[in-house]
């Protein structure tokens, strides 16, 4: 049985520094939104149903051990998009 930890903080509500440093990478700006792709440290704290953004801009919902796990240089195919405000 694996255990999750589900009380994370939302990473929408970061700065663009607390993303960086959390290990969060930008993947292309579109328009007035930047896509910041996902650790690979975070596959198990992200919660089931949460929206998530795929490197081709497709909007999804997570679902563990569905949603795929795979990374490149430390990071997932997805993220989360944020409004560029900074």
């Amino acid at each position: 049985m694996t255990i999750r930890a589900r009380e994370v903080e939302d990473p929408r509500d970061f700065s663009t520094e607390e993303l960086l440093n959390q290990g969060f990478e930008k993947w292309e700006n579109r328009g007035c939104k930047t896509l910041y792709l996902f650790p690979d440290s975070w596959y198990d704290k992200i919660p089931d149903d949460y929206s998530i953004t795929n490197i081709f801009w497709e909007e999804n919902k997570f679902e563990f051990r569905t949603t795929s796990d795979d990374t490149r240089e430390g990071l997932l195919a997805f993220g989360i998009v944020k409004e560029i405000s900074e």
